[in-house]
């Protein structure tokens, strides 16, 4: 699929390559896939670190890792999402 005019390209999509390989996309920060920052990334990373059965794909779990020095998936990491969603 060619991304519209009007679309963002979002975490969780896939690239495939004239080779056929197959890459999926993880913005930093744009946990929930819909190709912006906003306040449901946020959620997204405080009821993942808040309930062990709230589930993220492989590429959620790499953009929601915004503060990459801490350890982990952690509230430093929905911090740094608001923070830059605040335009910080």
């Amino acid at each position: 699929d060619v991304v519209a005019n009007d679309r963002y390209v979002a975490t969780g999509m896939t690239i495939s390559t004239p080779d056929e390989s197959v890459y999926t996309v993880s913005i930093l920060g744009d946990v929930c896939g819909d190709g912006q920052l906003n306040i449901l990334d946020v959620m997204s990373v405080l009821n993942y670190i808040s309930q062990d059965s709230y589930p993220l794909s492989d590429a959620q779990l790499l953009a929601a890792d915004y503060e990459s020095e801490a350890e982990g998936i952690n509230i430093a990491d929905a911090a740094a999402i608001m923070s830059k969603m605040m335009g910080n």
